[in-house]
């Protein structure tokens, strides 16, 4: 039985000492561009996203027998391991056997991660998911020297890409303003349980994008890392400890930060979407401190974004 809090069996006992950085938000936060970033830094490497922690339930899958396996594989059976090994370039074999020479679900993704790691020639990994707000129980049972960074972003704009990307990709079905808006906010609700771990904090997109330098300094002192310049250059190539990424098709992530998006919610959202989203939304808008007033703007002061001085997080809650 999975508890929704914890989200691991009592079975397993595994406590890592690794130090990973896990990366986590609502979908179109700001995520990726936060995990290119990380990933520009020489003593870290951030794979692609794996939802490593959500296929607990299919690890067992691994566990069949040589010729059940060899089976599997030779008919296409292997999913989802078989994008896994396609994204991190780690074979089926070998997945498999990190996994026969694990003892529990935590150990094998250690093992997984650390030997990824080890291939881009460093010695910490981070992972970026969005869904790994669902996972942090487990995350900081298992793993209690990892740092935890949620990704905030304001629903409203949120929403807008969310609609704006599935209209390109689910053109038969596209989803609606009621279900983005839904999982923006309990989303944003799951991670915030977490707000008063040590090792939890937040990072609002629209300080990544607003005050990018000064946001990253107190981030990476936060993950224990040294600051380098070079982290600002993630778009250059070069810079990467991930040189088979091309971000060709990641247009946000392709070139300098900007700020663009940033209220994007006044042209593309019209009264009827507006007034759905507040229904559903609105509580979580107000506590994070991005005004529901249609003249409500994030801008900064004194070095910071804001919202007018008003209170932006709730008790225990740590942001940079």
């Amino acid at each position: 039985m999975f508890d929704r809090r914890f989200g691991d069996t009592a079975v397993d006992d595994y406590v890592s000492t690794s130090n990973p950085v896990i990366v986590g938000g609502a979908a179109r936060s700001g995520t990726t561009l936060l995990s290119v970033i990380l990933n520009s830094h020489p003593e870290l490497v951030c794979g692609p996203e794996s939802d490593i922690f959500r296929l607990l339930p299919e690890f067992e899958r691994l566990s069949v027998g040589l010729p059940t396996w060899v089976w599997h594989v030779l008919h296409g059976w292997t999913e989802p391991f078989r994008t896994l090994s396609e994204s991190f370039g780690i074979s089926l074999w070998r997945i498999r056997r990190l996994w026969k020479g694990s003892q529990t679900p935590a150990e094998f993704i250690d093992r997984f991660f650390g030997e990824y790691a080890r291939r881009q020639g460093v010695s910490r990994w981070a992972d970026k998911t969005p869904a790994n707000v669902k996972c942090i129980g487990f995350i900081l049972k298992h793993f209690p020297h990892a740092k935890f960074v949620h990704v905030v972003r304001d629903g409203r704009d949120t929403c807008c890409s969310v609609l704006a990307w599935s209209r390109r990709h689910h053109k038969g079905n596209p989803l609606d303003i009621r279900s983005a808006a839904t999982t923006w906010s309990t989303w944003v609700r799951l991670g915030r349980e977490w707000a008063d771990h040590p090792n939890y904090v937040e990072v609002r997109y629209e300080e990544l994008v607003g005050a990018c330098e000064t946001t990253l300094r107190r981030l990476f002192e936060f993950l224990e890392l040294e600051w380098r310049q070079g982290v600002l250059a993630y778009h250059d190539k070069s810079q990467s400890n991930r040189p088979d990424l091309s971000l060709a098709h990641l247009a946000g992530v392709s070139k300098p930060v900007y700020s663009t998006s940033i209220g994007r919610w006044r042209t593309d959202l019209g009264s009827q979407d507006r007034r759905i989203l507040e229904q559903i939304a609105g509580p979580t808008l107000r506590e994070l401190g991005y005004s529901d007033s249609e003249n409500g703007k994030w801008k900064m002061e004194n070095g910071k974004w804001g919202n007018g001085g008003k209170k932006t997080s709730s008790p225990g809650a740590r942001e940079l």
